[in-house]
């Protein structure tokens, strides 16, 4: 004759309330998705105009060359130059900026530069003729 299994009794689990809920963290060093960055160009060539011309990998720009005209936001940066700014959409990551003649700096990477604040350095640095660039903190 065989005994019949010895069962447990059946624990029920307390019953299922939700966590608190909490705001989510931005990181500070990136924006969050949908914000765009503020860049800001110090005009050290004394330019009558200056573009920010920025595209995607996709193939995708602000506008047609040479991109859209920045905005004067300073006239003299204590260094005698004007400084000019421009907000660049999330879904953008390269800049040019040039006077529309002409004169532009090499491609700017926005993905790999940590400042916001960017000038040329008047040293050429590809055989396009296109100037090299310099990177300052700008708030």
């Amino acid at each position: 004759v065989t005994e019949p299994p010895v069962t447990e009794p059946i624990v029920t689990d307390p019953p299922y309330t939700e966590p608190p809920y909490s705001e989510p963290v931005t990181d500070p060093y990136y924006p969050p998705v949908g914000e765009g960055r503020t860049v800001y160009f110090s005009n050290v060539n004394k330019w009558d105009t200056v573009y920010a011309y920025v595209w995607n990998d996709a193939g995708g720009q602000n506008a047609e060359w040479p991109g859209e005209t920045m905005t004067l936001v300073e006239e003299d940066n204590g260094f005698g130059q004007q400084v000019y700014s421009f907000t660049v959409s999330a879904e953008y990551n390269y800049i040019i900026f040039s006077n529309g003649n002409g004169i532009q700096c090499a491609d700017i990477n926005l993905n790999e530069v940590a400042d916001n604040g960017f000038y040329l350095t008047g040293e050429v640095v590809n055989d396009k003729g296109h100037f090299g660039y310099e990177t300052y903190p700008r708030t």
